[in-house]
């Protein structure tokens, strides 16, 4: 009984050994793959994080292109309204031309009947 006492404790501590090497080895690869996991997750909140701002900055580009259509619209019909007024301006500028022809006649006139 001794003797198998004897060779069996060489093996029941390397086995402890061994039992106590695979434990360290399952505490660090526990340890890597809750790092792993952390990193999964920061990059996921990473990952969303860029949806979120994509969406923003996609949202922020359509009201500023809107807002551009509408400035673009509002140039469009302010160019009319210029384009109109200038019509007007030419029609009164031969009006005044008219004018100023009768006067010079009238004058014309005028300076001849005095003379007679």
């Amino acid at each position: 009984r001794r003797i198998t006492q004897c060779t069996r404790a060489p093996r029941v501590r390397r086995a402890e050994e061994d039992k106590e090497k695979l434990r360290r080895e399952v505490l660090a690869q526990n340890s890597t793959i809750c790092s792993l996991e952390e990193e999964k997750r920061n990059g996921k909140v990473a990952e969303e994080n860029l949806v979120t701002r994509c969406e923003v900055l996609a949202s922020s580009n359509e009201e500023k292109s809107h807002h551009l259509n509408n400035i673009q619209s509002s140039c469009k019909l302010i160019l009319q309204d210029f384009t109109s007024a200038m019509g007007e301006v030419q029609d009164l500028q031969e009006e005044i031309d008219g004018l100023l022809k009768m006067r010079s006649s009238f004058e014309q006139e005028f300076a001849a009947a005095r003379k007679s």
